[in-house]
């Protein structure tokens, strides 16, 4: 069996990654919110930075992100 670590940093990679990702895919229908999230994401970052933390901004601002995109997101035609 393979043991699973926690670790933030995966976690937050891959928060962010998956986030990215339903930016990109929303470029087209929703520019302004997609614009939205990256600038979030990046202010989250950068206080992250400031305070010198492993990302628990980030990873709230992410988790917000894609809690976001999957209420509010596109609606099947």
């Amino acid at each position: 069996m393979f043991a699973i670590r926690f670790s933030l940093k995966r976690l937050l990679a891959w928060t962010t990654v998956a986030t990215a990702a339903l930016g990109i895919w929303q470029w087209q229908r929703w520019p302004l919110t997609a614009v939205a999230m990256l600038v979030l994401m990046v202010g989250a970052a950068e206080y992250d930075r400031l305070r010198r933390r492993t990302g628990p901004a980030l990873l709230t601002a992410t988790a917000l992100a894609i809690a976001y995109w999957c209420l509010f997101g596109p609606v099947s035609r």
